[in-house]
């Protein structure tokens, strides 16, 4: 895996929406702030934070999440930090569930859970308040994509598993049917005649091993199907002759190939019990526990962005869509608030339930083709609700007008079209996976925010990634993307900068002339 520079223009874009958004949050602030009875200097709140990413950054894209061939052993602090990002996975799952587990507990009981416009969705720990679903989505998406990645080096998903599993039951009742004519014709088995190999499984290459059959018992009962199983069969026994012998071949390929499917088959029913217990297990405490159906969005887009990039059918994809869709929409008729959401999408709502969206809008057409411009904003000074947070495209689009929300959209563009790129490239799976799980989350995060910014879907109440308000939703966004660049250093480039090209050739002509003076002397 060749290591390379890594991709700057996800650096550069990232940078550029968030000093948008840092601007935005500096000049909108304080009306937000008189709102809400406080006295909090947001952007401040925002700086602290972005200084915390950026140190994290720092190190997470200078780590090696796998171990790469050529590659120096790291010392000291970086010994520790290679360790940890090998188990990154796991560690963030544990840390996303441990934390949406205290909340849940604490939700109605502590002041340690805060709740607010119906939902409860942030955990408070001494002065710092975060919202735990952010957590969760990212040590999810690792995990999933870390035992996706595993299972199909083992060896494929189910359905092939399956068809294999059933020709290798085929061919287990051929052979003793096989076997038991022989008999009855007045043959010899292989263990009478002296032909069984008692190495078994161990000794042989090919499919069986690989699936780890040590032991050869596993493959039949009686002595035929161990020996058949086992290819021992090459001689024959003392009536048997050439067609006999090549039919016992072709049943013991058969039945071996089968039970190796087999174990793939209990390989396949173990990974898609982890896959979707963790989904259901996180979906339950996000939209169960906190009332937050929005969040859970996200996370189902990733469960099936993975599957479909590992190759699962697509007409199981389907199939998924529908059930969390069915899902989706039992659990927002069986909440009153989410019923209430709903209607206001409708337009059945009344004048209260549809303040947020009617005002959305209004803030939305209000800035024209270049906007109000700084400091002329209406909408934001008050009528609009959560105006740097969950509404913060609508604020852009006053502002800055038309011309504004275009920009800010094709940024978000740019940036998804660079994350394609590195996983277009990406020779490992596994990077693969994590890279489009990091494209699937913020990109059905700013696609549902924007979307209900425009009346096109009810309001969720999901934050803009890198531009809203959120010290917890600027740190864990850029920490996936964090890893994304991290995954751009070993990706199969199809293009080299200048830069390196020269840099390879100076360093091609330095061994050449290492070499030669080796020569003469």
């Amino acid at each position: 895996m060749r290591q390379h520079k890594a991709n700057y223009k996800i650096i550069i874009t990232m940078i550029i929406l968030i000093a948008i958004g840092l601007m935005m949050i500096a000049l909108v602030g304080p009306s937000y702030a008189k709102v809400k009875g406080e006295d909090t200097v947001y952007w401040m709140d925002q700086v602290k934070y972005l200084v915390i990413t950026a140190v994290l950054l720092f190190f997470e894209t200078r780590v090696n999440l796998v171990e790469v061939e050529n590659a120096k052993k790291p010392n000291g602090i970086w010994r520790i930090l290679d360790a940890i990002a090998k188990q990154l996975p796991m560690i963030l799952l544990v840390l996303g569930l441990s934390l949406n587990l205290l909340l849940a507990v604490s939700a109605g009981h502590s002041s340690l859970a805060y709740c607010q416009l119906g939902a409860c969705r942030w955990l408070r720990l001494g002065p710092i308040t975060i919202q735990v679903s952010d957590f969760l989505k990212l040590g999810v998406m690792l995990y999933l994509a870390k035992i996706t990645a595993d299972f199909q080096a083992r060896g494929g998903f189910l359905e092939e598993a399956g068809k294999a599993t059933a020709l290798g039951m085929l061919m287990q009742f051929l052979m003793d049917l096989f076997a038991m004519v022989r008999k009855m014709r007045g043959g010899k088995t292989a263990d009478e005649k002296g032909y069984v190999n008692q190495t078994g499984f161990s000794g042989q290459a090919g499919a069986t091993r690989q699936a780890g059959f040590a032991n050869q018992v596993n493959f039949g009962r009686n002595s035929y199907g161990q020996n058949f199983a086992a290819g021992n069969f090459a001689k024959g026994s003392a009536r048997g002759g050439k067609l006999e012998r090549l039919v016992a071949k072709i049943l013991a390929r058969g039945q071996a190939s089968g039970w190796a499917s087999a174990e793939i088959l209990r390989e396949g029913y173990k990974f898609y019990a982890k896959f979707f217990g963790v989904l259901g297990i996180s979906l339950f405490l996000i939209v169960v526990s906190q009332k937050d159906l929005g969040s859970a969005v996200p996370l189902g887009v990733i469960a099936l962005t993975i599957l479909f990039v590992a190759g699962i059918k697509i007409w199981k994809i389907m199939i998924l869509f529908a059930v969390i869709l069915a899902l989706g929409v039992g659990m927002i008729l069986s909440s009153p608030h989410r019923r209430e959401r709903l209607f206001t999408f409708t337009g059945k709502g009344d004048a209260t339930t549809d303040y947020h969206i009617e005002n959305a809008l209004i803030t939305v057409g209000s800035g024209g083709l270049l906007g109000v411009g700084i400091g002329n904003n209406v909408q934001t000074a008050g009528y609009l609700p959560e105006s740097i947070t969950d509404s913060m495209f609508a604020v852009v689009s006053e502002m800055w007008g038309f011309v504004g929300a275009v920009t800010v959209i094709g940024l978000y563009v740019h940036l998804f079209m660079e994350i394609l790129k590195v996983a277009n490239t990406s020779e490992n799976l596994y990077f693969r996976l994590v890279t489009m799980g990091v494209f699937a989350w913020l990109f059905s995060q700013v696609a549902v925010n924007i979307s209900a910014m425009i009346a096109l879907i009810p309001l969720t109440g999901i934050t803009l990634p890198l531009l809203s308000k959120g010290g917890t939703s600027l740190l864990i966004t850029c920490f996936g993307l964090g890893l994304v660049i991290n995954i751009s250093r070993f990706t199969a480039r199809t293009e080299i900068s200048d830069d390196e090209r020269n840099e390879e050739i100076k360093n091609n002509l330095r061994m050449s002339r290492s070499s030669r003076l080796g020569g003469r002397r």
